[in-house]
């Protein structure tokens, strides 16, 4: 039982990314100089013939395979329950890992973890784990994250506007957005914690109406999506608690976030009155922008072809069940305001007709018109 526990808070803190570090100062690579240098050393470790870790060192054991997890949980058992009932466990002679591991767990279990580990190293020289662009922009969201969100009563929230720093957020996009526009492995330390997705979703939210900000943060997820199924699907799939609510530990994504938020800050980028506004608030001048707009349309089309996005805009259109998410409900009432903004951006920019076509077409048809054309029917 207690293995079971451990193992799901394991599994738990994993999955939701709850890893965090203190905030450091990043090197922005913004003067053409560095952005060389940061394409040299990006070079060097080389996207199509970086190798990852080598023969079986230190590095090799690196990560852990669920096999090896599961021993650390049950060793970890034994440990604690030792120290309660006051002994002190047995202790094993200096050997090598492997050694040790056919020893105690037997050559079958060995075999078998080793195959695990074969498969883990195959993905880490996938993803360009560990280089220098991977771990940078791993590093970069972050910070981001931890400008965003904070821990709550009982879980992750957002934090409060005023807690905010916005010059540092700024900062950070700076030097993420160059990054992964020249780096897939870079793309992929952005998106291997989906904490960083979290924050940027909470942003078009929170500073909806703050165009400089948004569109380096627009710009940077348009660029983490762009050939990498991987980070577009968990994008799209997330499910943020807006403010005041938290992230519990039991939450479960269902998409709806993203769609919702984007499409919302598009709508009042373009010059649109957003989901749950009157119309006759007062704002800050200069606070729309018809360039971000294009830039969050952009994104919304890059997610088309997103699993998460082809089933959400067929079911929106249906009538929302009592006990649905929230912002399911939002997404179907901003979605005609949307479409609306379309039309007009249409006509502010007409050199971008094709965004403008796009977008409707995505927002007005589900998945099986997408792909076949066909009429839709229930």
């Amino acid at each position: 039982m207690a293995i079971n526990k451990m193992r799901l808070a394991l599994d738990a803190q994993v999955e939701q990314g709850t890893s965090w570090r203190e905030p450091r100062e990043s090197v922005v690579p913004t003067s053409p100089r560095a952005q060389e240098q940061f394409r040299e050393i990006n070079k060097a470790y080389g996207d199509q013939d970086y190798h990852g870790y080598g023969e079986k060192d230190e590095q090799y054991y690196l990560r852990s395979t669920p096999m090896e997890r599961d021993i650390m949980l049950q060793a970890a058992e034994i440990t604690y329950r030792s120290i309660i009932e006051g002994y002190m466990p047995p202790a094993s002679v200096d050997q090598e890992v492997q050694a040790w591991e056919e020893e105690h767990l037997g050559a079958e279990w060995s075999q078998q973890n080793e195959l695990q580990r074969q498969e883990l190293l195959r993905q880490v020289r996938m993803d360009g784990e560990k280089t220098p662009a991977w771990m940078e922009c791993v590093a970069h969201m972050g910070d981001i994250a931890w400008e965003m969100l904070e821990g709550g009563d009982a879980g992750e929230r957002f934090r409060k506007l005023e807690n905010i720093d916005r010059n540092e957020l700024v900062e950070q996009f700076r030097a993420l957005n160059f990054k992964v526009s020249v780096s897939y492995y870079g793309r992929c330390g952005a998106g291997d914690r989906v904490y960083g997705f979290r924050a940027c979703i909470g942003m078009f939210q929170i500073f909806i109406r703050d165009p400089d900000l948004l569109k380096i943060m627009t710009s940077t997820l348009s660029y983490t999506i762009t050939g990498h199924d991987y980070n577009r699907n968990s994008l799209t799939s997330i499910t943020v608690p807006p403010l005041p609510l938290e992230r519990l530990k039991d939450h479960k994504d269902i998409g709806w976030s993203f769609l919702r938020n984007a499409l919302n800050a598009f709508v009042v980028q373009s010059g649109g009155v957003g989901y749950g506004e009157r119309g006759d608030e007062q704002h800050s001048p200069n606070c729309t922008n018809p360039e971000v707009a294009l830039e969050i349309a952009k994104l919304l089309v890059l997610t088309s072809k997103a699993p998460a996005v082809l089933v959400q805009l067929v079911i929106v259109h249906d009538e929302v069940p009592e006990n649905a998410w929230m912002e399911r409900a939002e997404l179907k009432a901003i979605i005609p305001l949307a479409l609306k903004q379309c039309d007009v951006m249409d006509e502010v920019m007409p050199k971008e007709q094709m965004v403008w076509m796009h977008l409707k077409f995505m927002l007005s048809k589900g998945p099986y018109e997408h792909m076949s054309g066909a009429p839709r029917t229930t």
